[in-house]
């Protein structure tokens, strides 16, 4: 779903609002891509420059425009929140030159050389790729404001305050708006939209705020019937949805739902959070706004077939090779691929989620024995990988136990690569599943040697190494290539746990508190991490996360998704040994021996 947050005048707090529910739609698990369409006044980036630095610098949206590139995956930046990430697409490079390249630019003669059909297919593959796109659209009538509100959005999000020229200009564009969308060369049908009263004081001049209140809801009804049930009133949506002045937010770009949290009814972040609730779903789950009303989210709106982070994703180059072939990171290392990939001289990776077209060379293959009839290989690297590149989760799932799970895969059919989704099949022989794709595109050339992701179990279980017509295709098991490389000992990255101590959500809050507390320095996580052998190859890197708890939060994701056997109680009990006497530490202790 493409989500336009639009605004007629400035200083409503839109761009605010959109980064906010940028992480919490990711942390909900959700693919999120952020796109800065005010190339007049870009600003996204600054929520973001405390967890990624040198955003400012990175080619954006304003040189694809000016290069018409059909490649824009290259530009986009994913930025680390925890375990989550979301991706941004910059306005562009804020150098010197920017103000004159912008001023240069011409929107006639770009539509007039068929701009219309570059952003419709840019529409299509962002939404191919993500569950959510959300733009931050330039204010006033603008010819970009009309890419945003009329060309490109399933749902817009008009953030206004509380005076008539904010009301009225916005009333009159997304009237302009929804009758643009009828006069398009493309279906579309009327956009959504959940109209935000921003930067609201509701606690004083009791007064003025019932009559603007009122004013808001009468003006902005139209647009709530399309979506809003029958009995529910818009200015009761309107009063839930209002985004609380907060005077430590007026000053600077900070992340509220990070800074102070999403529990506390009076916060911002609380409004943002049931916002956020009520974009994921489409605007049908009121439940954040109306707690006593039942809300049960569609059917097809369950938690993303694809992962969260698949910066491990590559794509192989060899002289031999005419046709592109795909891979992914397991370690700082070493990559899995199809063993047909391997066969070239000359090898070279990329990773063009995380590091663009830099390159890397291979410096030797490991092959199975029996290279007939198991299909893998293992690239090793000759100089490892940076912290930008996460390793690919591992689960090595039996292939019996696959059959019926959805998959996920990306590959490079093309330059922009493409993703296909699925249900694995059947169980075929020598550790091979069977690939049925549901998505419009399935298996193709371009495929072969990438990973095959299960949402089931949140990790790559098997390789992509084949089709057979129709989009079909055919999977190795992970389970298999583990056997058939024994010297390389895939197992020990990520075998699944098995009869290991869960945490309960109140112990697991306790727990983050607790390890940032006595290990919230660089120092003191690394020496902890060391006393269970937490692997090195895994780590990531401190100094990437805006809090000790962030760090300490993407440190139990891994153990809980199996990188090391009964992880989470090893730390429980390390930490415990250095921390004798505090009882938090106790009490979980305890829990996970006791299950």
């Amino acid at each position: 779903m493409i989500v336009t947050f639009y605004s007629y005048k400035g200083g409503t707090g839109r761009t605010m609002a959109l980064a906010n529910i940028a992480v919490l739609l990711a942390r909900a698990g959700r693919r999120v891509l952020m796109v800065d369409f005010d190339l007049e006044a870009p600003g996204i980036w600054r929520y973001f420059a405390d967890l990624q630095s040198g955003l400012d610098q990175r080619a954006g949206l304003l040189e694809l425009l000016q290069e018409r590139r059909s490649s824009w995956r290259g530009s986009v930046v994913p930025i680390r929140i925890g375990a989550q990430s979301v991706s941004l697409l910059t306005s562009g490079r804020q150098d010197d030159s920017y103000p004159g390249r912008l001023l240069a630019f011409d929107w006639q003669g770009f539509f007039d050389a068929d701009g219309g059909e570059y952003f419709e297919r840019l529409r299509t593959e962002w939404q191919d790729e993500y569950d959510f796109v959300l733009i931050d659209s330039r204010t006033g009538v603008t010819d970009i404001g009309g890419i945003c509100t009329i060309l490109l959005p399933d749902m817009i999000v008009p953030v206004f305050v509380a005076n008539a020229q904010n009301v009225d200009g916005v009333v009159d564009v997304l009237r302009r708006a929804q009758k643009g969308r009828q006069d398009l060369a493309y279906d579309r049908a009327p956009a959504l939209v959940l109209p935000l009263l921003s930067r609201f004081d509701g606690r004083t001049e009791l007064e003025l705020v019932n009559e603007w209140l009122t004013i808001a809801a009468n003006r902005f009804g139209e647009f709530y019937t399309g979506w809003l049930p029958i009995g529910i009133e818009p200015r009761q949506i309107l009063e839930r949805t209002k985004l609380p002045y907060v005077a430590y937010f007026a000053f600077g770009e900070k992340l509220a739902v990070l800074l102070q949290g999403v529990s506390d009814p009076d916060s911002l972040g609380f409004a943002l959070n049931a916002i956020a609730t009520m974009i994921d779903s489409s605007l049908s789950d009121l439940s954040k706004v109306l707690p006593d009303r039942i809300s049960p989210r569609p059917a097809g709106n369950e938690a993303s077939p694809a992962p969260l982070d698949d910066s491990w994703l590559a794509v192989v180059y060899s002289r031999e090779i005419a046709t592109k072939a795909a891979a992914f990171a397991v370690d700082r290392h070493r990559l899995l691929t199809a063993g047909y990939v391997a066969e070239g001289t000359e090898i070279k990776v990329a990773f063009p989620k995380a590091t663009g077209d830099r390159l890397y060379d291979v410096a030797r293959v490991s092959l199975p024995e029996d290279r007939q009839r198991f299909d893998a290989a293992v690239l090793h690297l000759a100089e490892p990988l940076p912290d930008s590149i996460t390793p690919a989760p591992l689960s090595f799932v039996p292939p019996a136990q696959l059959v019926g799970s959805p998959w996920w895969a990306f590959g490079f059919p093309s330059d922009l690569g493409r993703a296909s989704r699925g249900t694995i099949d059947a169980n075929l022989s020598l550790g091979l599943v069977q690939l049925e794709p549901t998505s419009r595109s399935g298996i193709e050339s371009g495929f072969g040697g990438t990973a095959l992701w299960s949402s089931a179990t949140g990790a790559v279980v098997g390789i992509v190494v084949g089709t057979t017509g129709a989009g079909s295709g055919i999977g190795l098991s992970l389970h298999r290539v583990d056997a058939v490389l024994p010297g390389e000992r895939l197992r020990a990255l990520g075998d699944p746990l098995t009869g290991s101590a869960p945490l309960g959500p109140l112990h697991r809050e306790q727990f983050v508190d607790q390890l940032a507390t006595i290990a919230g320095a660089e120092s003191q996580a690394y020496a902890l991490l060391g006393r269970i052998r937490f692997p090195r190859e895994r780590t990531p890197a401190f100094s990437s996360y805006a809090s000790a708890e962030l760090f300490w939060e993407r440190i139990l994701v891994e153990l809980e998704n199996g990188i090391m056997e009964g992880g989470v109680a090893r730390l429980a009990e390390a930490a415990l040994s250095l921390y004798t006497a505090n009882r938090t530490l106790q009490e979980i202790a305890a829990s996970l021996r006791a299950v």
